[in-house]
C-alpha cells in the first residue's frame, strides 16, 4: 500500500527570513553611507581639503552607484542574490578599510567613490527584486519592513561613528572597526539569501491561483524598452533626481552646518540629528506607504516632496537645538514617505514583468541627483561661506519634484513618439 505524500509546512515561511536578512543588509550598508557627514570634517581637516573637494567623493560615489544599480539587476537574474550581495559585503569591508589608510585625495575618490559605489549599487535592486519574488500578498508590508532598515541604520550608525571617532581619537580606527562590522555582517547575511521560493520547493506568500489569473489579464506589463517611450518614466526619473538630490544635501552637509560657527554644536550632538532623521523615516515609510493605499501614490508623493521642500526653506533659520531636531524629524518623515511610494508607483504604472529593471533605470535619476547635489552644496558653501544658498537650492529642487508628480499620467495615454 502506497504511503501518501504529506506536504510539511514550515513553522516560519522562509520569505520572512529573507525579509530579516535584507533588512540587516540595508541597515549596515546604507546606515554606514549616512555616516559620511560625520567623517566629513575630521577627514577634510586632516588634509586641509575644501568642502566642495571633499564632497566630490560622494558625487563620484553617486555616479558609480547610478551605473551599477541597473546592471545589478542583470547579475542577480543570472547569478542570484546570494552571490551579488556577498560580493557587495566583501567590497564594503575592503573599501572602508582602504579609506582608513588614505593619504591623498585620489585615494579617497577611488576607495569611497568607486569601491563603495559598486558595493552599494550592487545591494538595493537585488534585494527589492528578491522580495518581489517571495511575496504576492503582503508584498507592501515586506518591502516596508526591508526599506525601514535604512532608517534603523541611519538612526544607529552615525552616532556610533561619532562615538568611535571620539573614543579612538582617530577617524581611521573608526573606519577600520566599521569595515570589519560591514564586511562580516553583510557577507554573512548574504549566504542565507535565496533567489526564489521555488528554489526551496516553496511557493510565494499568497501565491496567485489559476482562477485568479483572469484578474491580471488587463494589467499593463511593459519591458524597459517600452517604458522608456512613456513620459511617465522620465517624470519619475526626474522626481527621483530632485528629491534624492535634496536628501543628499542633508546627509552630506547637515552635520557640517550644525557644527559650524553660528551654531557650534559638537559632532556627537550633530550626529543625533541624522539619527532622528532615520527614526522618523521609519514612521514615514510605514505610515505614508499605508496612507498611499488610500489617497493614491501621486498624492502621497506630492505631500512628501512638498513637506520636505518646505522644511529645506526653513532650515537656514533653524539655529537652536530644538529647531534642528524638529527639522530632522519632519524632513525624515517626508523622505521616508517617498522611499516606498516611488517603487510602488513604478509597479502600478509599468507592471511587474520588468519591475526590477525599470525601477533600477528610474533609480539612475536619484543617484545622479544625489551626486550633483552633494558637490553643489559644498561648492555653494565655498563660494558664500554659508549653507543658505545650498538649502534654498534643495528646497527649490523638492518643490519642482512635487510639481512634476502632478504631471504623471497613465503610460497608455502618454507615449513618446
Amino acid at each position: 500500500m502506497a504511503v501518501p505524500k504529506v506536504n510539511i509546512i514550515p513553522p516560519v515561511f522562509y520569505g520572512w527570513i529573507i525579509v530579516g536578512i535584507s533588512t540587516l543588509i540595508l541597515t549596515l550598508g546604507l546606515g554606514m553611507l549616512q555616516s559620511f557627514g560625520v567623517f566629513f570634517k575630521p577627514i577634510a581637516s586632516e588634509f586641509q581639503w575644501t568642502r566642495d573637494v571633499t564632497a566630490a567623493a560622494f558625487s563620484i560615489f553617486g555616479v558609480v552607484e547610478a551605473i551599477v544599480t541597473p546592471a545589478s539587476g542583470f547579475f542577480v537574474d543570472r547569478y542570484g542574490p546570494r552571490t551579488v550581495l556577498a560580493i557587495s559585503g566583501i567590497l564594503a569591508g575592503v573599501g572602508y578599510f582602504l579609506i582608513s589608510q588614505i593619504h591623498a585625495l585620489w585615494q579617497f575618490y577611488l576607495f569611497f567613490g568607486l569601491i563603495i559605489g559598486v558595493s552599494n549599487g550592487a545591494a538595493y535592486t537585488p534585494i527589492v527584486s528578491t522580495i518581489n519574488r517571495w511575496f504576492v500578498e503582503k508584498r507592501g508590508l515586506a518591502l516596508g519592513i526591508v526599506v525601514s532598515g535604512v532608517g534603523v541604520g541611519t538612526m544607529v550608525i552615525p552616532p556610533l561613528t561619532a562615538y568611535l571617532i571620539e573614543s579612538f581619537g582617530s577617524w581611521r580606527m573608526a573606519y577600520i572597526f566599521l569595515a570589519a562590522l560591514l564586511g562580516i555582517g553583510i557577507t554573512g547575511a548574504a549566504l542565507f539569501m535565496r533567489r526564489s521560493p521555488q528554489e526551496m520547493g516553496l511557493v510565494p506568500y499568497g501565491h496567485i491561483h489559476t482562477k485568479d489569473m483572469n484578474k491580471l489579464k488587463n494589467q499593463i506589463n511593459l519591458s524597459l524598452r517600452e517604458a522608456l517611450r512613456h513620459r511617465a518614466f522620465w517624470i519619475i526619473f526626474f522626481v527621483g533626481a530632485f528629491s534624492f538630490g535634496g536628501l543628499s544635501l542633508i546627509l552630506v552637509h547637515l552635520v557640517n552646518y550644525a557644527t559650524d560657527p553660528g551654531i557650534g554644536l559638537t559632532t556627537k550632538i550633530a550626529a543625533t540629528f541624522i539619527s532622528v532623521l532615520g527614526l522618523s523615516s521609519i514612521a514615514g515609510k510605514i505610515g505614508m506607504g499605508t496612507i498611499s493605499d488610500r489617497i493614491g501614490r501621486k498624492t502621497a508623493l506630492v505631500i512628501c516632496c512638498g513637506l520636505a521642500g518646505a522644511m529645506m526653506f526653513l532650515l537656514p533659520v533653524a539655529k537652536s537645538l530644538w529647531s534642528l531636531y524638529i527639522f530632522s524629524a519632519i524632513f525624515g518623515f517626508a523622505y521616508g514617505g517617498w522611499t516606498p511610494v516611488l517603487p510602488a508607483i513604478v509597479g502600478e504604472l509599468f507592471g511587474l514583468r520588468s519591475m526590477g529593471t525599470i525601477f533600477g533605470a528610474t533609480s539612475l535619476g536619484g543617484s545622479l541627483g544625489s551626486a550633483l547635489a552633494a558637490y553643489l552644496g559644498g561648492a555653494a558653501f565655498e563660494m558664500t561661506r554659508s549653507y543658505v544658498l545650498a538649502f534654498i537650492m534643495g528646497g527649490v529642487a523638492l518643490a519642482v519634484a512635487a510639481l512634476l508628480v502632478l504631471l504623471i499620467k497613465e503610460p497608455t495615454k502618454q507615449i513618446l513618439r
